[in-house]
């Protein structure tokens, strides 16, 4: 928080200069990385907003699960993991929260094109 404003920022690649990051593969951990990054057959380019928006949505959804998503951390099929969230796999919605709150992450943030 600065000025009343929240920052946030990968903190992974944060330090790195822009002529040393390409920003064209995907890196980071599977589950927070932008969907579109693991389409081989097209070039996509990260920037700071696509690749803060798909995560972002990750993080609203784990407020109101309590729990990671897809339950990473016992999966070991993480080639066809990428595959199944590039051709729309998303964590289930948790009941009870705020529509507002779920249109915001699921319309805006997870899908391909917000």
């Amino acid at each position: 928080m600065h000025k009343d404003t929240i920052k946030l920022a990968d903190f992974g690649r944060s330090f790195e200069k822009e002529k040393d990051c390409n920003n064209t593969g995907a890196y980071g951990i599977i589950p927070y990385i932008d969907s579109k990054m693991f389409n081989q057959g097209i070039s996509y380019k990260i920037n700071e907003k696509s690749d803060i928006r798909y995560s972002l949505g990750l993080l609203f959804w784990k407020l109101t699960s309590h729990s990671s998503p897809f339950k990473y951390e016992m999966r070991k099929d993480h080639t066809s993991f990428m595959f199944d969230i590039l051709k729309g796999l998303r964590e289930n919605l948790i009941q009870n929260t705020n529509a507002a709150f779920v249109g915001l992450y699921q319309s805006k943030m997870w899908e391909h094109e917000p």
